[in-house]
């Protein structure tokens, strides 16, 4: 709810290069603090510094603080008449302001001249993620993965995949 979100005084900034990448790390990891055991596929802190070194001003993060204390971020990224929603991750005792919505309603307005479509990306078959995002009321496309296996028990799956595939057609 936008309107929630919109009736608390907030700070809006935006980030990129090195100063986004050591923000997004501190409110990163505290997000995953917060799922305490039931944190699954974590990303390491080079992850967020190579991100914005190598995208430059093509990642951008916006945050949203109350009270001077930063609550929430998301990351976005920039590429040919499209914006990726990246990354969102914030402090739950913030989540009753909605920061992720008013963080994406201000990406929304400052991208609305520059791009054509905002990607949300896939919502892993998360409710919360998958109300909060049919919010915006975005068109639902298919979406086409190409998928390298990196290792050897990925490889032997990728295989079985294809060997059953080449056996339904002939």
């Amino acid at each position: 709810d936008i309107r929630r979100a919109e009736k608390i005084p907030a700070r809006i900034e935006q980030y990129t290069g090195s100063m986004a990448s050591g923000i997004a790390c501190a409110l990163y990891a505290e997000t995953v603090k917060s799922w305490g055991e039931s944190a699954r596929n974590v990303y390491p802190p080079d992850y967020f510094v190579a991100l914005f070194r190598i995208l430059g001003s093509r990642a951008e993060l916006w945050t949203v603080a109350y009270d001077q204390e930063p609550a929430a971020g998301i990351i976005v990224l920039y590429g040919k008449n499209i914006l990726h929603y990246a990354f969102a991750f914030g402090k739950r005792e913030y989540y009753q302001h909605n920061p992720h919505n008013l963080l994406l309603w201000q990406v929304c307005q400052a991208y609305a001249e520059k791009s054509t479509y905002l990607d949300l990306g896939a919502s892993q078959n998360i409710a919360a993620l998958e109300h909060f995002k049919k919010g915006f009321c975005p068109m639902e496309k298919k979406l086409i993965t190409h998928t390298v296996p990196l290792s050897w028990k990925g490889k032997m799956w990728l295989a079985s995949k294809n060997i059953r595939k080449r056996g339904k057609t002939s």
